[in-house]
C-alpha cells in the first residue's frame, strides 16, 4: 500500500512540475516576443506622445526620421489588419512646417534580387500601401518645424511572404530635404 501511495505522490509532483514548466515557457516566449517586437508595433494615430517620441529621434544632422527602432524593420502579419508606420521630417531652417511647404513621396527599392516586387509583382506590392507610391503627399500632423505622416499598409491574408525596402523622400518648397528608408517584412498570420 505504501508503494501505491508513493507512486501517487510522485505522479502528482510530476504533473505540478510539468504545469509550472509550461507556464514558465509560455511566459518566457511572450517576454521575448515583446522585447524583440516592441520597435515594430503599429501606430494608429499621431498624437502628442508620438510627436514627442519623434522629436527625440532628430539629431543635429538628421532632418528625416522613421519611428521603427534602429533596424527600421516593420514586421507585418498578412491578416488584412491596417499597420501604421510614422515618418517625420523637420524643415531645413527651422521654419514652421505646414501642408504647403513640406511634402513626402514613397518609392520602392528595385535593386534587390529578392523582394516583394520580384515575389508578388509591382502592382500587388504597391497595393499593400494605402498611400500612392511615387506621388507627393502632404503630411498629417505638424508641430513647429516638425511634420509627421502615418504610412498605412494592409496586407491581405494569403499574401506571399516577402520583404521590401521602402524609400521615404521629403521635399521642402520643391527641393529634396532628405531621404530615409524602412523595410517591411510580411509574416504569416499566427500566434507570434
Amino acid at each position: 500500500m505504501n508503494s501505491k501511495r508513493g507512486a501517487m505522490e510522485l505522479s502528482m509532483s510530476t504533473i505540478v512540475i510539468v504545469v509550472l514548466s509550461m507556464a514558465l515557457l509560455v511566459g518566457g516566449l511572450l517576454l521575448v516576443r515583446n522585447v524583440t517586437g516592441g520597435a515594430t508595433q503599429s501606430v494608429d494615430t499621431i498624437n502628442e506622445k508620438v510627436m514627442s517620441e519623434i522629436n527625440g529621434l532628430f539629431s543635429e544632422n538628421k532632418r528625416v526620421v522613421v519611428k521603427l527602432g534602429s533596424n527600421r524593420l516593420a514586421k507585418i502579419k498578412a491578416d488584412d489588419e491596417v499597420f501604421g508606420v510614422v515618418v517625420a521630417a523637420s524643415t531645413i531652417d527651422g521654419d514652421l512646417a505646414n501642408s504647403e511647404n513640406i511634402k513626402y513621396k514613397l518609392s520602392l527599392d528595385e535593386s534587390a534580387r529578392e523582394n516583394c516586387l520580384t515575389e508578388i509583382g509591382q502592382v500587388k506590392t504597391e497595393e499593400l500601401f494605402l498611400q500612392t507610391i511615387n506621388e507627393e503627399h502632404g503630411f498629417d500632423s505638424f508641430d513647429g518645424s516638425t511634420a509627421a505622416a502615418l504610412i498605412q499598409l494592409q496586407i491581405p491574408e494569403g499574401t506571399k511572404l516577402c520583404t521590401q525596402k521602402v524609400f521615404f523622400d521629403v521635399y521642402e518648397d520643391g527641393e529634396n530635404n532628405g531621404r530615409e528608408f524602412f523595410v517591411i517584412s510580411i509574416r504569416s498570420k499566427g500566434l507570434f
